[in-house]
């Protein structure tokens, strides 16, 4: 298990910042398209966990967590505006967003116990 220094977090948000804007651009020309940049942001965000995550580094599960709390803002907001099956994704992404807490609850969890198993063979 690792975790990113500030220079490769500091690449990191640039990185989905830049792609979120350019890739909501594009999402933007879609007429029917009504958060292209909170779609766009999420999916980048998505992506970076999932790179991350492979790449076993702890800060995939905090990229997940800004990803989950903004899918729940889009349904939220989807809901309130009483788009078709919008109480189902809203559903969904509760669902996600708690299978994601635990998640990182459990990587602390592991990654403490991990600490404690070096520091006695050391």
């Amino acid at each position: 298990m690792k975790s990113l220094n500030f220079k490769k977090a500091t690449l990191l948000c640039l990185s989905v910042g830049a792609l979120s804007v350019g890739v909501g651009f594009l999402l933007s020309l879609i007429p029917a398209q009504n958060f292209s940049f909170l779609d766009s942001t999420s999916q980048m965000l998505n992506l970076a966990g999932v790179l991350l995550l492979v790449m076993r580094y702890r800060e995939s599960w905090y990229v997940w967590l800004a990803n989950n709390i903004i899918d729940l803002t889009i349904w939220i907001l989807s809901f309130i505006n009483n788009a078709k099956d919008s109480l189902m994704m809203l559903v969904v992404s509760i669902m996600y967003l708690i299978m994601n807490i635990i998640g990182l609850v459990m990587w602390v969890i592991i990654e403490r116990k991990q600490k404690a198993l070096l520091k006695k063979q050391a």
